[in-house]
């Protein structure tokens, strides 16, 4: 390959030792122009001489005072030094535990930030978990005594996440909605048990067990984990959870939390794993492409055997079969009575059976990119537990019946289509769904017969919403109809969101005019007007 251009290649944190990964990666380079590089970070010197590299540099430890300064300003997060000479010579003591390690320090920061008092501070100085001979030599000590030094509610919490393999971009709401669908959650009078959900993440990250992934907006919901610390959670598993990446692997008994996550594209009969673990609360099927922080496109697996799963594993509380080549949902998931999470998104299935309204435990239902999937069915209605329900997809819609807004306690739906005949809903089904969070796409706008339908929605009413999104249909753009034309400008008059809507996204709107509430500064908390 001829390129032509000077490049610098930056490969940060190699671990790979195979000599033939390297040859060809500096084969491919070799046309770039003279002058290019090619730099390697590693923290293993056996890396660096399976590279060649011509020139080595060994980093130098941090200086004592550049540890403490990293120290203090985690530990003590604003406290007065001065006013606490105790606690400044334990820190120091403790210091040196971490050995100008900087994931140790900051680690060591987080878990005494959460008590900044003497009392708290010298239990962990004086804690026997530093005891290399009792941990082990391949671990931390660190590591190992900020883990034992969290609550037992964030110690179940974390260890769930070595069900996710390494480089894995975890999202804070759906973490949360597995924890809660767990039951790892302990509520509190007058909380919402996701809003304490959200705490237990808060708390997690304030102690360096996640930190904002460095390819997203630091206002994007993506966080991941140091390869140090994910190997600290399969530690913190003890065997309940469980990662089967390859077909030769033993589950191990006493496993209730298990995630398929093959190696390569290969079919995974599901026979021998389901005989092994009836007593499975959680199954996760993932490919291990679609954990990588570059994939956009997920292969499909093949699961062998998927119909005894639904009649032998009946106490399942997280069931997730996205990406995977299921075309149909077996009536007898009924069976499945403490299903709280249920996500097929990217599958191939057209319907969904009625028997689903009977798990009335189901929290959360993910239908996102079931391209073949046209409909709800009617006993969705029955899910009057359900908070979250996903049904975007690129082409199309997904009617939903007459009932849905019965489903009160939701608190996300990504799309509400709007019926065009008797068998789906129309748009006043949204009047008494108000917990709703984030954003709110409401497609098939043209099938609002008038402006009394539209104002029934209530939508002035859904206070937690700060994205709200309109469509009409494309084809209506084309449309010269001057009724048609009006109707449209007093339903968007009618549509009327709540003060504290901070986006507003209109497509296709046939209207001639606005409605005079967009330029009201009763909106003062809108910052954003798309029109498409």
């Amino acid at each position: 390959m001829n390129w032509r251009k000077k490049l610098l290649l930056v490969l940060d944190s190699a671990e790979n030792e195979d000599k033939c990964f390297w040859d060809n990666i500096f084969a491919l380079l070799s046309g770039a122009a003279k002058g290019s590089a090619v730099l390697v970070t590693t923290s293993r010197m056996e890396i660096a001489n399976v590279t060649g590299a011509i020139d080595c540099y060994q980093l130098n430890y941090l200086c004592e005072s550049d540890c403490w300064l990293i120290f203090q300003q985690l530990a003590f997060r604003g406290t007065n030094l001065t006013a606490q000479p105790e606690l400044v010579e334990i820190g120091k003591h403790l210091l040196t535990k971490c050995a100008c390690n900087v994931l140790c320090i900051k680690m060591l920061g987080g878990l005494l930030s959460s008590s900044v008092t003497e009392e708290r501070w010298k239990s962990v100085l004086e804690s026997d978990l530093w005891d290399m001979d009792k941990i082990g030599r391949e671990m931390l000590p660190v590591l190992r005594v900020s883990y034992e030094f969290l609550p037992s509610h964030l110690k179940r919490c974390f260890a769930y996440c070595s069900l996710f393999p390494k480089g894995y971009i975890f999202s804070k709401h759906h973490l949360v909605r597995l924890w809660l669908a767990q039951g790892f959650i302990d509520p509190i009078v007058g909380w919402d048990l996701e809003d304490i959900g959200f705490q237990y993440f808060e708390e997690l990250c304030s102690r360096l067990f996640f930190h904002h992934s460095h390819l997203h907006n630091a206002t994007d919901d993506k966080f991941i984990m140091h390869e140090l610390i994910h190997d600290l959670s399969h530690y913190a598993s003890r065997n309940e959870c469980f990662r089967f990446q390859d077909c030769v692997q033993i589950i191990p008994k006493g496993v209730h939390y298990l995630s398929l996550v093959p190696l390569e594209y290969q079919t995974v009969i599901l026979n021998h794993i389901i005989a092994e673990t009836e007593d499975l609360q959680s199954f996760i099927v993932g490919n291990r492409f679609m954990f990588q922080r570059y994939s956009a496109l997920y292969p499909i697996i093949h699961l062998v055997g998927i119909s005894d799963l639904f009649v032998k594993v009946t106490g399942l509380r997280v069931l997730d079969l996205s990406n995977t080549d299921i075309e149909e949902l077996p009536c007898c998931i009924n069976l499945m009575r403490s299903l709280c999470y249920l996500d097929f998104s990217n599958t191939k299935i057209e319907s969904i059976p009625q028997e689903i309204g009977n798990l009335i435990n189901l929290h959360t239902l993910e239908a996102n990119s079931c391209y073949n999937l046209v409909e709800l069915p009617k006993s969705i209605q029955e899910l009057t537990n359900l908070h979250h329900l996903g049904v975007t997809k690129q082409a199309g819609f997904i009617g939903m019946p007459v009932g849905i807004g019965k489903l009160t306690n939701l608190r996300s739906l990504s799309m509400f289509y709007v019926g065009s005949d008797e068998r789906y809903c129309g748009i006043d089904e949204l009047k008494k769904i108000d917990f709703l969070k984030g954003c709110l796409q409401i497609s098939g706008l043209e099938n609002v017969g008038n402006e009394i339908d539209a104002k029934a929605a209530s939508l002035d009413n859904k206070l937690y919403l700060d994205t709200l999104s309109l469509q009409w249909s494309c084809s209506m753009i084309d449309i010269e109809d001057e009724n048609s034309t009006e109707t449209s400008e007093k339903v968007l008059q009618n549509l009327q969101p709540s003060k504290n809507i901070q986006e507003l996204i209109v497509r296709n709107y046939p209207g001639n005019v606005f409605p005079i509430w967009i330029g009201d500064p009763y909106f003062s908390k809108l910052v954003s007007i798309i029109l498409k």
